[in-house]
C-alpha cells in the first residue's frame, strides 16, 4: 500500500484521495487515521447513529476502514 507508506513517511499530498469517505457503485468506503485506537465505528444518519452497527477494523499503519452499503448522497456521518 504505497498510498500508506507515503502518507506515514510525511510525503503524500494526496492522501485525502485515500482518507475521509469515498462512494463506488453503491458502497461507502471510509477511512481514519487513528494510530493509538483501540476502537472505530461509524455512525450517521444511515444507521440511526448507532455506532455499534459499522465497527471499522484496523487495515495497515493507524488507519481504520468501513464499508457501508446503500448510503444516500447528503447523509451526515461521524468516525469515532
Amino acid at each position: 500500500m504505497e498510498h500508506i507508506e507515503k502518507f506515514l513517511a510525511g510525503d503524500n499530498a494526496h492522501i485525502y484521495e485515500y482518507l475521509g469517505s469515498h462512494s463506488n457503485s453503491g458502497t461507502t468506503t471510509f477511512r481514519v487515521w487513528a494510530p493509538n485506537a483501540k476502537r472505530v465505528s461509524v455512525a450517521g444518519d444511515f444507521n440511526g447513529w448507532n455506532p455499534d452497527l459499522n465497527e471499522m477494523h484496523s487495515i495497515d499503519g493507524g488507519i481504520w476502514e468501513a464499508s457501508v452499503d446503500g448510503l444516500s448522497r447528503y447523509d451526515n456521518y461521524n468516525m469515532s
